[in-house]
């Protein structure tokens, strides 16, 4: 399990843009970087603010981001640019595309589960 409580120890694991880690990991922190994060497990987490996500799952209280592409997501609010793709389960309050010609959030071998019924952009 990587667990991460500075923005500091996150740039040094940044190459090329891009967070990978190779594990489980834990953000102590909220953090908005202009990066991609490839998670080989799971994330957990209070604020996600990237450009891309693809990761096991997600556990965490807001996500904003680019693109998102995981097993299952348990979150607060989620706003997305374009694409959202979850394997298992997407449990939200709220979701939310930015873009014009954006796709709903595509949950393959689940279903979305959110607060209220009509949230979203559907």
């Amino acid at each position: 399990m990587k667990t991460y409580k500075t923005v500091k120890e996150i740039k040094a694991d940044v190459k090329d843009g891009v967070l990978t880690i190779n594990d489980n990991v834990t953000f102590e922190l909220s953090f908005e970087l202009e990066i991609s994060l490839n998670v080989f497990g799971s994330i957990i987490a209070k604020n996600i603010t990237c450009e891309n996500i693809t990761c096991g799952d997600i556990t965490c209280e807001d996500i904003t981001c680019g693109d998102i592409n995981c097993r299952n997501i348990t979150c607060g609010d989620i706003n997305y640019y374009a694409f959202c793709c979850v394997y298992g389960k997407m449990k939200c309050r709220t979701w939310k595309y930015r873009r014009e010609n954006a796709h709903t959030p595509i949950v393959l071998d689940g279903k979305i589960e959110t607060a209220t019924a009509g949230e979203g952009n559907e």
